[in-house]
């Protein structure tokens, strides 16, 4: 594609490799950031029925949110924290400097 399209450039970014090798690793390759636990979310329904997010027919909060989101890869089942994208980043960094041009 990028000799096809010389002024549109394409990267192709590995995200799966990113994010096995920081739930692998339990953090960044460098050791700066830590994840406990990286599989297990800091939004989590209260029952199996509710989700993060979850209110109930009347209203009620049906989940919880863990105290220290900096030390969770994972928000919900799918998203990743602020602190998990940070690690996704550290460990693209190289590949991001190739958008430079």
């Amino acid at each position: 594609l990028n000799k096809r399209y010389l002024h549109n450039p394409f990267l192709i970014v590995d995200l799966y490799a990113v994010f096995s090798s920081i739930i692998q690793h339990k953090g960044d390759q460098q050791g700066n950031i830590r994840f406990d636990n990286p599989l297990k979310p800091c939004c989590v329904g209260i029952k199996k029925a509710y989700d993060c997010g979850d209110v109930d027919e009347k209203g009620n909060i049906m989940y919880t949110v863990c105290k220290n989101p900096e030390s969770y890869f994972f928000w919900d089942l799918v998203h990743p924290t602020q602190a998990g994208w940070h690690a996704v980043t550290l460990a693209l960094q190289s590949t991001l400097q190739q958008l430079r041009y």
